[in-house]
């Protein structure tokens, strides 16, 4: 994730939905640690908001690549290339419908994965171990 792909991604202080306890949670869980509840910071929290977007969004990704790959995989030889773009949009609109019925965000491990081995981790891993949310860049407006 060299260059920034989310440029749109900042946000008011209206905007920022995690709560300190969630952001611990949440750093926790993609960069596997954070700092006291006590010391997370309104910059953290767009930061770890930011991760978390990114991290869903990065799996939806990863998931339409599966389904084509196993689309492109499980065909038939003979198969026509008609059958196999078929089967593949069967199955992203499976996983689109399933998306839309749960509000609730999923990230995969290949969505966790593109965060671990990012700016962003080293990021968050400087200002975990300093002490100092200066390292990260600042996502709030306003």
């Amino acid at each position: 994730m060299g260059k920034d792909l989310y440029p749109d991604l900042y946000f008011t202080k209206e905007q920022i939905l995690l709560s300190e306890e969630e952001t611990v949670l949440v750093a926790n869980d993609l960069f596997s640690r954070a700092p006291p509840v006590s010391a997370i910071t309104l910059r953290d929290r767009a930061f770890i908001q930011r991760c978390l977007l990114i991290a869903v969004d990065a799996s939806e990704k990863a998931g339409m690549l599966f389904d084509l790959y196993s689309s492109a995989v499980s065909s038939v030889p003979k198969q026509s290339v008609k059958a196999l773009v078929k089967s593949f949009a069967k199955k992203v609109a499976k996983r689109w419908f399933k998306a839309y019925l749960d509000d609730t965000p999923k990230y995969s491990a290949a969505g966790r994965a593109g965060l671990q081995y990012s700016q962003y981790a080293t990021d968050w891993r400087s200002r975990v171990s300093m002490e100092d949310d200066s390292f990260l860049d600042n996502y709030v407006i306003g």
